[in-house]
């Protein structure tokens, strides 16, 4: 994915608090600044969301990595 790509992203953060969800897509332009030439992994489980970034597109060569956990249910 490319920066300006967040449909994905925002519904798979859709069910965090507002603060974890303006603090993810802080951290990720401050990522995307840092490395504008990488690729955007983007996985979501049942309870965590994790965001990487890549200059390939395969996971063993991420050079950064958030995970996204919070306290919350599916409904």
């Amino acid at each position: 994915m490319s920066k300006e790509q967040t449909k994905d992203l925002l519904k798979f953060i859709k069910p965090f608090d507002n603060d974890i969800v303006e603090l993810v897509l802080w951290l990720r332009e401050f990522v995307w600044d840092l490395y504008p030439q990488t690729n955007e992994l983007i996985y979501d489980n049942y309870n965590a969301v994790a965001i990487g970034w890549s200059h390939c597109p395969r996971t063993k060569t991420m050079e950064e990595m958030l995970i996204i956990h919070d306290k919350f249910s599916y409904k």
